[in-house]
């Protein structure tokens, strides 16, 4: 592939189609003529037109045909479509050999694992890794339920007994692996560990509604992480459709449709009647291939954890999705401050395979401890191996925390107040009946306390499991529950972790303990209040200790836990806390106005004669 050298000016007239930032594959520039290569691939052809792989491949399905990234062309085909970017097709000299492009990965393959010397890697296609977001109740649940009643493979569908917190479907012949993720916390903790699981994001947005705050986190939380996003409009049987609304007010977050000259695609659904659930995951397959993801399936593990609990008959359990390599029953894994030998293995069919290929979400026990979601895990050769790697976890955790904290400024304590973001209240409901779950989520979002924001992580019909306690646990959640009776195996479970658990059987009740909460998380407003002035008059050297100011108080009274100013010729040359204040040897709490008393401050010496110290609070301000 030969290209035609441009100025800038060439460079800056070119116009290209817009792309979301999220899906920007694409190279700086655009030739204006292409010398046409056969051997060229559709993600290198896309690079020269100056756009993302994804909207060669649509603009080829436009014209009936289907190709992945890794397809050549025909020059016909590749000429149709260049017309379109005003690139002119070129035959190559006759006395020329069609150059060649140099060697390159296709964009975005998973594996970041780096081959060794004369080691050739075995890269395999790899299922996507699809994580379902949006507001609590705009059907999240439902589509998951939805997806995976009708796509889990047959012979398997009478046998899911339990949840894992992921799972698998078929579709074509390809498998998809789904995290269920309750809320966007979880998403963010396992994103801010640097975990990159997930591969596409599925919004979900009803139409009957609108946009919510909760669907904006979700969508900040998928645009950082930078992967695929999917807009799924559900609940389109339903009257009040708001589906254009819905999808200005999201083009305003780079999410710009593809029917108005973007490349998110938004896809009408509904979850409850199963309509529409083809299309995603056409488009999931389709965004997967855009990605060539790749794995090495036979290396060492390495992966995420998406939940982990503390089992009553198992001890600490955590469910693993394999990013790399292949996990097996009695692999030694170090998990974030855990190790441990794997003694089982179950995936979410309940069936106990003895190894785990890249993508596969499967429940393991074994660990020493119980670990974070969001935690990587990785496999390593020996037992002696993973306590050496823990042990220097714990010992680097520990020197962190025992760091001895700067010195202390009043107006730096007052800009963090001032700036400190608002808190917000994460609450996991359960109920007995969805009339409840419908009326209770209804009052909640009417709560108003000062700027607190309230974020209802889950909600759903049911008793209290030992899921809901690890997720509370790990999102910092209160955990309500109204007219249900958990186990009491699960309530001493929560007891054990700390988890504080609430149940009523009048929804008012719920509504004040909330109310109460948020009011006991207000912090308080501060001023500061000068308290004295005082004037140095003696500078006195202690060894071991610094100079201390002898000093006159010329107004108010300076306590010894007041912060200071010493100022010179009206200049402020320091601003920090007082270590002591003593009257001649003696320690004492404060000194009045015509009383000597002595000063020492935390990070200054330099005191001279004359210089001025203004001493100074914090005040609660009344509301």
């Amino acid at each position: 592939m030969t290209l035609n050298k441009k100025t800038n000016n060439e460079n800056s007239s070119k116009t290209t189609p817009k792309l979301s930032k999220k899906t920007d594959f694409q190279n700086d520039f655009a030739s204006k003529n292409y010398v046409f290569n056969p051997q060229d691939k559709v993600f290198q052809i896309a690079q020269v037109f100056g756009i993302t792989s994804a909207v060669l491949i649509k603009k080829l399905l436009q014209l009936g045909l289907k190709a992945d990234v890794n397809q050549t062309l025909e020059k016909d085909i590749v000429e149709l479509l260049a017309k379109e970017y005003n690139i002119k097709v070129i035959e190559p000299q006759k006395e020329q050999t069609p150059p060649q492009l140099q060697p390159q990965k296709p964009p975005l393959t998973k594996s970041k694992l780096q081959a060794k010397p004369n080691q050739k890697l075995n890269l395999q296609k790899t299922p996507p890794i699809v994580t379902i977001m949006g507001h609590v109740d705009h059907g999240k649940t439902t589509l998951l339920d939805a997806i995976r009643k009708t796509r889990v493979v047959d012979q398997e569908f009478g046998g899911i007994t339990q949840h894992i917190g992921a799972y698998q479907v078929e579709y074509q012949g390809n498998k998809i692996t789904f995290i269920d993720t309750p809320g966007h916390e979880a998403f963010d903790k396992m994103r801010a560990r640097g975990a990159k699981i997930t591969d596409i994001c599925i919004l979900v947005v009803a139409v009957d509604d609108c946009v919510k705050p909760q669907t904006l986190e979700a969508l900040k939380h998928a645009q950082k992480a930078q992967i695929p996003i999917i807009v799924a409009l559900n609940k389109v049987d339903k009257p009040n459709n708001k589906t254009q609304q819905i999808m200005q007010e999201l083009s305003s977050y780079d999410l710009l449709p593809e029917e108005w000259g973007g490349t998110t695609p938004y896809i009408a659904i509904s979850a409850l009647k199963r309509e529409g659930l083809e299309k995603i995951l056409e488009i999931i397959l389709l965004f997967s291939e855009i990605q060539n993801l790749q794995t090495n399936p036979d290396q060492k593990a390495k992966g995420t954890v998406i939940e982990a609990s503390l089992d009553k008959s198992l001890g600490p359990v955590a469910t693993f999705i394999i990013s790399d390599g292949n996990l097996k029953v009695g692999d030694i894994v170090v998990a974030g401050t855990s190790y441990g030998k794997i003694r089982s293995m179950e995936d979410e069919n309940k069936k106990t395979p003895t190894k785990a290929l890249p993508s596969q979400p499967v429940r393991v026990s074994g660990l020493k401890e119980v670990p974070q979601a969001g935690d990587i895990f990785y496999a390593v050769s020996n037992e002696k191996q993973a306590r050496q790697i823990v042990s220097e976890k714990k010992t680097k955790t520990k020197e962190t925390l025992a760091k001895p904290p700067s010195p202390l400024n009043l107006e730096d304590i007052l800009q963090d107040l001032e700036t400190e973001k608002p808190q917000e209240l994460n609450i996991i409901l359960k109920a007995d009946t969805q009339g409840s779950l419908e009326a209770l989520q209804g009052m909640i979002d009417k709560i108003k306390v000062s700027d607190l924001k309230v974020q209802l992580l889950r909600a759903a019909v049911g008793t209290i499991t030992e899921k809901d306690i690890a997720f509370a646990k790990s999102s910092d959640s209160l955990l309500i529950g109204f007219n249900i009776k958990p186990a009491f195996s699960t309530l001493k479970s929560a007891q054990i972790q700390e988890v504080k658990i609430t149940i009523h059987n009048v929804i008012y009740r719920i509504i004040e303990d909330i109310e109460q909460k948020l009011k006991s998380m207000i912090k308080p407003t501060f001023e500061e209040v000068v308290t004295g002035k005082v004037e140095v008059r003696k500078i006195f050297n202690i060894s071991k200790v610094g100079n201390i100011a002898g000093c006159y108080v010329t107004q108010g009274i300076v306590n010894n836990s007041d912060f200071a100013k010493v100022m010179r010729n009206d200049e402020v040359l320091f601003k920090g806390k007082i270590t002591s204040l003593k009257h001649l040897k003696d320690n004492i709490k404060s000194a009045k106005q015509g009383h000597e008393c002595g000063i020492l401050l935390d990070g200054f010496n330099d005191f001279e004669i004359n210089d001025i110290i203004e001493t100074s609070k914090l005040s609660k301000v009344e509301e």
